[in-house]
């Protein structure tokens, strides 16, 4: 098998810079990055049209990071197809939003405001915050969560030092662009400047979601991901957290965190506390485990264990049922094992709740990587959205997705089937 020469997850970020610059020099990027430079002379345009333009090519710039963002968080640290990404497309629009709005801000301040000093202000700020926001919208899909102070804090604090060194790679290069690019490229004739410096421009904010990308799935187990530990893969989804010289009984309580199994977790600690343990690093771990048992997660914990339970029983309608009122309350669910989501799905299904079907199916790949459920839920996401006129595309692009990244999987003959049957139809 070809060895994977994408970034090595288990550095720190910087280590991996050369192979960071090499993603974005590759031959799906590049071209797309030159050809996002060049798009710059339709921004001349008179009246109306220049405007529109410009909006249309940040627009397409943002596409492209976004969809690099999404996949690398995925794990897929070489680059790829980026014709149509699925899960970009859904939230796509809110980094615009975010994206204009920062950068609209900045040509306000620099051609309007005139002030140095407020100006290099404004740039330590939002480079600051502007990372944390994308993160937690490519995690939450939700503009509202992504502008929420407390979900910021929460998704740093863990890994801070690590979010503040990238912050400063950030700013170093805003500041580049800012006081050394700019000046240079407006001394350059109009159009030739416009486009050299759109062009530099373009190529960081991929090389940055890029970077974000890989820190998303480097620390997702802080996001309440599966940090499931495989010594025997290579593979970029077995993101192993244990130190070499790590005790092995601390290494085995955190993966139960992670994975939710609270009450065994705090049963170990119980005990390792009974024989004297009175380490920091334990005090550490029940700290993290006093965090996840807050009333708020006791009180969506206790319905999620009913549905693992009636599930466990085999009793699906029950557990169904459970799920419903959740949703009537607006409480989180956050499952106990993949199997229950893969119930609930079948059940919301059947019941043609389809759009409860795309909700409980977000993100499952990242929760439970290599899972056996993969693909079956996702080809039951695409029969859901082939059913809506305005979704279909997406499910052909979801089926092209699955076909291609499990071939070996039982099901392919089915979903090749199915987009045989498309071809025809179309």
């Amino acid at each position: 098998m070809k060895k994977n020469k994408g970034a090595d997850t288990k550095k720190f970020f910087l280590k991996n810079l050369p192979k960071f610059l090499a993603y974005v020099n590759s031959k799906q990027i590049l071209p797309m990055v030159l050809l996002l430079g060049g798009g710059y002379v339709f921004t001349l345009l008179p009246s109306l049209l220049g405007p529109i333009a410009l909006f249309v090519l940040y627009a397409l710039a943002f596409k492209l990071a976004v969809d690099v963002l999404v996949e690398t968080a995925n794990g897929n640290m070489l680059p790829g197809d980026y014709q149509s990404s699925f899960e970009a497309k859904n939230i796509l629009i809110q980094f615009v939003i975010v994206g204009l709005l920062q950068t609209g801000m900045l040509i306000w301040l620099k051609y309007f405001v005139l002030d140095s000093l407020l100006i290099i202000t404004y740039i330590i700020v939002s480079t600051f915050i502007t990372p944390a926001v994308f993160m937690v919208l490519s995690i939450t899909s939700s503009l509202s969560s992504a502008l929420n102070p407390l979900i910021i804090i929460k998704l740093i604090k863990p890994w801070f030092f690590t979010y503040l060194i990238f912050v400063v790679f950030w700013l170093f290069e805003e500041m580049l662009l800012t006081f050394i690019i700019d000046p240079f490229t407006a001394k350059l004739p109009s159009l030739f400047g416009g486009v050299v410096s759109h062009l530099i421009k373009f190529y960081v904010l991929i090389l940055n979601f890029h970077i974000m990308g890989f820190l998303i799935f480097q620390h997702r187990h802080s996001f309440g991901f599966d940090a499931k530990i495989d010594r025997n893969s290579d593979s970029l989804d077995s993101l192993s957290r244990e130190e070499p010289n790590e005790n092995p009984i601390y290494v085995r309580i955190k993966s139960l965190i992670a994975m939710g199994d609270f009450n065994q977790a705090k049963a170990i600690i119980a005990e390792m506390r009974k024989e004297s343990d009175t380490s920091e690093e334990l005090s550490k771990i029940e700290n993290l485990l006093r965090d996840k048992l807050g009333q708020k997660e006791i009180k969506h914990r206790s319905n999620a264990e009913k549905i693992h339970q009636f599930i466990k029983e085999n009793r699906p309608g029950k557990a169904f049922q459970v799920y419903q009122q959740m949703l009537l309350n607006q409480e989180k669910f956050n499952a106990i094992d993949a199997t229950d989501i893969t119930n609930l799905v079948h059940s919301a299904y059947q019941a043609q709740r389809f759009s409860q079907v795309v909700n409980l199916l977000k993100f499952f790949h990242n929760k439970y990587p290599n899972h056996e459920d993969i693909v079956p839920n996702y080809f039951l996401m695409v029969q859901v959205l082939f059913q809506n006129e305005k979704t279909k595309e997406q499910a052909k692009t979801l089926l092209d997705k699955l076909i291609k990244k499990y071939p070996n999987h039982k099901l392919i003959p089915q979903l090749e089937s199915w987009r045989k049957g498309i071809e025809l139809m179309n």
